[in-house]
């Protein structure tokens, strides 16, 4: 789905979980674990919390989080679609809540064949959905926030690239909750994802 026809982007910035690399996070599991509702931002609710129940947090979201580091496997066609943007001058950026550990791991995976221009995570002072960790990035990259497509798989991406002022992308994994409606553009897979970018 694409909502509007004019555009130009010369830069690409992935959300890293569920959009890079097939989801494998149960945050249904998480939250049960945390003791938080299942609605609400899951970092929100742990900010909430005193500083002894935060630690205790922070440990459990962190060892669900290396269980899926370990298991990370690559969207279809990710690595030659990347491959091909990156050809066409088109600069790679990843903004994710995920740790510089996870970060690294996913890393390893392209290591060699594809080169991010810039990486950002959690680590940042403010995540997503602020615009402003993605305003860093495309200060770093030297790239317009309205020459920028901000591609993920939940509403934080989608928050942060709109309120940025950049255009946005909603990846859709199946059996997976769909924001669409408040993306510019839908793919389902990164074959889509080339044919916007480059089209």
């Amino acid at each position: 789905m694409i909502k509007n026809s004019d555009y130009s982007i010369k830069a690409v910035v992935f959300d890293m979980d569920g959009t890079l690399t097939v989801p494998n996070i149960d945050f249904v599991v998480m939250r049960n674990e945390l003791q938080i509702p299942m609605t609400g931002d899951i970092v929100e609710h742990v900010l909430a919390m005193d500083e002894e129940r935060q630690k205790e947090a922070w440990g459990i979201i962190n060892r669900i989080e290396a269980e899926a580091i370990a298991d990370y496997q690559l969207q279809d066609y990710a690595l030659e679609v990347l491959q091909s943007l990156q050809k066409n001058d088109i600069k790679l950026a990843i903004l994710t809540r995920n740790t510089n550990r996870g970060i690294e791991r996913f890393l390893k995976l392209v290591e060699g064949i594809v080169q991010f221009d810039y990486v950002l995570g959690r680590e940042f002072p403010t995540i997503k959905p602020s615009p402003k960790p993605l305003w860093h990035i495309l200060e770093k990259i030297d790239v317009a926030a309205e020459n920028t497509l901000m591609v993920g798989d939940y509403i934080h991406d989608i928050s942060c690239g709109n309120d940025a002022g950049a255009m946005s992308c909603f990846f859709f994994n199946a059996d997976h909750q769909s924001y669409e409606e408040y993306a510019d553009f839908t793919v389902r897979n990164f074959n889509e994802l080339k044919n916007i970018v480059l089209r």
